[in-house]
């Protein structure tokens, strides 16, 4: 199912496990960003695939969006990590991508709030979100979801702030033009 790039620049679908690798080298090579397991990649590929996307460009990976809507509060859109490849910076990508994501997440759902956790020193993850929230002139909350305590000391990782993201009128979610099958 290929989804429709406003700006024709990628083509934007779900993740599929063939793209899990793709996804974690990119992770893997992002500074701001933890690298999980390949396993997990696979699970959120296949098991999340309706909740998330990936854009292309040529035969490569150009960036990603993964998430799900949480099991104990199904008004909430949870996104697990966002990421641009360096070469396709700077066009927009991760904040069309959320933009989709979190349409496709609405979309017949009760789903109306967003929520992600982002590093203090994480700024493009920060931006990113603050201007989803601007744009939809809604409230962007944010505290600590994760303290460093709870990481393991040889990670030396930081508070990990839960931002909430809402509530997101569904007539605001700039949604993209329809899926296409």
């Amino acid at each position: 199912m290929h989804i429709p790039d406003p700006l024709g620049d990628f083509e934007i679908r779900p993740p599929a496990p063939s793209d899990a690798e793709a996804i974690w080298r990119m992770v893997d090579g992002t500074p701001d960003l933890d690298s999980n397991s390949p396993y997990a990649y696979l699970l959120l590929c296949s098991h999340f695939a309706s909740t998330g996307l990936v854009a292309h460009a040529g035969d490569g990976l150009a960036g990603f969006v993964l998430g799900y809507v949480r099991p104990d509060d199904v008004s909430t859109a949870f996104v697990w990590q966002v990421a641009v490849a360096e070469t396709a910076r700077g066009q927009g990508l991760a904040r069309r991508l959320l933009d989709q994501w979190f349409a496709r997440c609405v979309r017949g759902s009760q789903v109306r709030f967003m929520e992600a956790t982002v590093t203090p020193s994480n700024r493009a993850s920060r931006a990113l979100f603050t201007s989803f929230a601007k744009q939809r002139r809604v409230p962007l909350e944010e505290h600590v979801g994760f303290p460093r305590l709870l990481f393991p000391e040889s990670l030396d990782h930081q508070d990990e702030i839960i931002l909430r993201i809402g509530p997101v009128i569904p007539s605001r979610t700039v949604c993209q033009p329809e899926e296409r099958s």
